[in-house]
């Protein structure tokens, strides 16, 4: 393994004076025994012109910014502690929404803001069991740990002909017509039930249909052909997907309904961000573990 060590003092005095005796980078890296990258990125990085590069203001702005990174990330500890645990046990709010609040609610107070990367490193590194518990049981995907996303190969089958997000018209792409849609399965107690969730991209309105026990690739066209059928025909244009085998007979969808279906890339669940976040918020009344078999009461589904 390379072993990569920064420039001395001397090393940035030595490129000060190649520099005036019009030496190369070329050369320059050559004598002191560099890569001619790093002489470029040395001189690009203070954002001047090589000529008024200065060997004494690149050495303090290195160690400002090598202090500033051993320095760490900021600890949530006292009120700002306390504002974040009233928005997520009082406010049901997310990490996400908690970062976004603090932000609007002290925009003059660098003190009260936390990124939600760091709230989410604050739930999970409780020391006392209860209140880890408590602050976990507000998250909309209440896992016990935090861990990598797994990046192993995909085993639930190939869908033939898909058709990629990539080549997505740009008016669906930007979100300036209506009629674009993303959806995805969302599975209930112990993988047996499940309702599929569709959301339009421009307005955010969201369907639910309801499968039961059935989350076959025929019963989900079967749910989709029926609940398109009542739509207008311009909110009818494509569905973005992800690559689940229960859209496998989606070039008979399009063919019924005229939606054009593309599928998103392999663990890329940003590109149907729309939907995973509306699923987000449904998980928080419908937990891991609901039993989709029987319609929660005074729910009307489809």
């Amino acid at each position: 393994m390379t072993i990569y060590k920064r420039l001395s003092v001397v090393e940035r005095e030595a490129i000060k004076s190649g520099i005036i005796l019009g030496k190369t980078q070329t050369d320059i890296a050559k004598e002191l025994n560099r890569n001619k990258a790093t002489i470029c990125r040395e001189l690009k990085r203070m954002g001047l012109s090589k000529e008024c590069y200065s060997p004494v203001a690149a050495d303090a702005d290195t160690k400002k910014k090598q202090s500033s990174r051993k320095a760490g990330k900021k600890k949530i500890k006292g009120s700002l502690a306390e504002q974040i645990e009233n928005y997520l046990l009082e406010k049901h709010f997310s990490p996400e929404q908690t970062s976004q609040m603090l932000r609007k609610q002290f925009p003059d107070d660098p003190s009260m803001h936390a990124s939600y990367e760091a709230i989410y490193q604050y739930i999970y590194s409780q020391k006392a069991v209860c209140k880890r518990r408590a602050l976990i049981k507000c998250l909309r995907r209440r896992k016990k740990c935090r861990r990598r996303r797994s990046r192993k190969n995909e085993k639930r089958g190939v869908i033939r002909n898909m058709v990629t997000i990539h080549q997505r018209s740009e008016a669906a792409n930007k979100r300036e017509e209506i009629g674009h849609w993303e959806g995805d399965l969302v599975i209930g107690k112990n993988h047996k039930t499940g309702i599929l969730t569709l959301v339009e991209r421009l307005s955010r309105y969201t369907i639910i249909l309801h499968l039961w026990h059935d989350m076959t690739a025929e019963a989900v066209l079967r749910a989709c052909e029926k609940k398109f059928a009542s739509l207008p025909g311009e909110f009818k244009r494509s569905l973005t997907y992800d690559r689940g085998k229960e859209m496998a007979l989606d070039e008979s969808l399009t063919l019924i309904t005229g939606v054009q279906v593309y599928f998103a890339d392999p663990h890329a669940p940003w590109q149907r961000g729309t939907n995973e976040n509306t699923n987000g918020l449904m998980r928080e009344f419908f937990p891991k573990g609901t039993d989709f078999g029987l319609p929660p009461k005074n729910w009307t589904v489809e």
